[in-house]
């Protein structure tokens, strides 16, 4: 049955799974074949509107601002304002715009210290954006470049500026490019000044470097390993094609034939619809698949239908479809 997507869980249009052949349908007469995992609806995720101020702060007392969710008005999030008489530390307010709440006296004492010892202002947000607990916050490109211009220029995004840097984001690029890029502007410069701190720069990681090889390496991640990279292991790769220690044929090749991917591809099918996915950029025609699976599961064991699968990437990486895609992206 249909099950909507909401802010935090993936929904799914009606689909058949046929109990002769175990094939997937999306309608009942079994007529209209389709792959499999083709009917999710990936979650919505949260979408705030503006902060309002619910409890306003005196000079003693902290007070409090909301925002609600668009898609989901019973979802509601709430951050601390400052003491009016309380000035409030540039680490706490990374902490407030960043993070969402206040800063235990630990982690306040800590970053303080880093700002002590000579770590720049923007070298501190690059780390509040690259931090556990921001990701874990799963803020959609938009929220996250708005924060971003709060929290590096006290301000909210102008129409442009939010849709220029949310396609950077969108491209493949991590909010380490967005920190370097505003590092360098005049109202960060004036924040760092209002605070007493050096603005710095930024070093930006592998996955940074080049758009197109970072959208090449997550694809391999998306299709091969079924779930988002991984930071270290994205700019390892990324490293790779960058410097000519890899080509694209031989990053792919890690990815399908790692040991994460081989507990996923058990069956023939699954393993032919995700090589077409990944290597040929489209979905496999029916009797295509139907010849490569057929010349898989004609191995008698283990070890041959590994090498068979090996002989079938090969065959997929010579193909023009492979060496357009790979162009596409610049290689």
């Amino acid at each position: 049955e249909a099950v909507a997507a909401d802010c935090e869980n993936p929904g799914n249009s009606e689909y058949w799974i046929c109990s002769g052949c175990g094939k997937f349908f999306s309608d009942a007469a079994g007529t209209a074949e389709i792959t499999e995992n083709s009917w999710v609806i990936p979650a919505l995720k949260h979408d705030y509107g503006e902060w309002v101020v619910t409890i306003p702060a005196t000079e003693t007392e902290a007070g409090e601002e909301t925002r609600t969710c668009k898609h989901d008005p019973s979802h509601i999030e709430t951050r601390p304002i400052s003491p009016t008489g309380h000035v409030e530390t540039f680490v706490e307010r990374a902490y407030r715009v960043i993070l969402n709440r206040s800063g235990d006296p630990e982690g306040i004492a800590h970053w303080d210290a880093l700002l002590a010892s000579g770590t720049s202002a923007g070298e501190i947000i690059a780390e509040f954006f690259r931090s556990d607990e921001f990701r874990a916050r799963s803020l959609t490109s938009e929220q996250t470049v708005t924060l971003c211009y709060e929290a590096m220029m006290d301000r909210l995004p102008e129409p442009e500026g939010l849709a220029n840097w949310t396609a950077v984001l969108d491209d493949g690029y991590s909010t380490t490019k967005l920190v370097a890029e505003f590092v360098e502007s005049d109202e960060f410069q004036e924040l760092c000044d209002a605070f007493g701190l050096t603005a710095g720069t930024i070093a930006l990681p592998a996955r940074d470097e080049n758009s197109n090889i970072t959208r090449f390496v997550l694809r391999c991640y998306e299709f091969a390993l079924r779930r988002e990279a991984d930071e270290a292991g994205l700019n390892e790769f990324c490293e790779k094609l960058l410097n000519k220690t890899a080509t694209p044929e031989e990053v792919a090749f890690m990815f399908v034939f790692s040991d994460e991917a081989h507990a996923l591809w058990n069956g023939n099918s699954t393993f032919m619809t995700m090589l077409y996915r990944l290597m040929l950029d489209r979905e496999p025609d029916l009797g295509g698949l139907e010849n490569w699976v057929a010349a898989l599961d004609a191995a008698e064991d283990a070890s041959s239908k590994d090498e068979g699968r090996q002989q079938v990437f090969q065959l997929f990486a010579e193909s023009d479809e492979f060496a357009l895609m790979i162009a596409n992206f610049g290689f």
